[in-house]
């Protein structure tokens, strides 16, 4: 795994103040975390199939690209072992920047065929246990290679 350093423009601010009529918000800045942004690869998942990266870091956030279904180089087409198939490969790519399972704070699939939904579901339940990950399921009129889905997440690495 590897991880490149590219400087981000930060402004100095140190606390943001929401107000609204039903609360107040305060959000305050650490002025010494590094906002800098930083590209994580992984060996263990595969590599992007075009010209983006296979995550971004910044902060404490982890943004990490679309997976496919793939394992030992194969496409899956069972919608249960896909579902597994890309969150093992997006789960490796967590690891790399320093995270793990629990770091999943939201995830989005993108499916082929919203029939597949209550097996996605399972495998989905399966792959978390306890650990429940806010999420959107969509389905979509094609995917890369023709995948029946793809897994993308955002993990907060704090």
């Amino acid at each position: 795994a590897s991880i490149i350093p590219r400087p981000l423009q930060i402004y100095p601010v140190t606390s943001i103040v929401c107000n609204c009529f039903c609360a107040k918000i305060k959000l305050t800045l650490n002025p010494k975390e590094d906002f800098s942004m930083k590209f994580i690869h992984s060996d263990a998942a595969p590599a992007a199939l075009g010209p983006y990266s296979q995550a971004v870091q910044v902060g404490q956030l982890l943004f990490v690209s679309g997976q496919l279904p793939l394992k030992d180089g194969t496409l899956i087409d069972d919608a249960a072992e896909a579902t597994t198939a890309a969150l093992t490969n997006l789960l490796s790519i967590v690891q790399a920047a320093g995270g793990s399972k629990e770091s999943f704070a939201k995830v989005n699939i993108f499916v082929r065929n919203m029939d597949d939904f209550d097996t996605i579901n399972g495998a989905y339940a399966d792959f978390f246990g306890d650990h429940k990950p806010a999420r959107a399921c969509v389905q979509v009129a094609r995917l890369p290679k023709d995948a029946v889905l793809e897994i993308e997440v955002i993990a907060d690495l704090s």
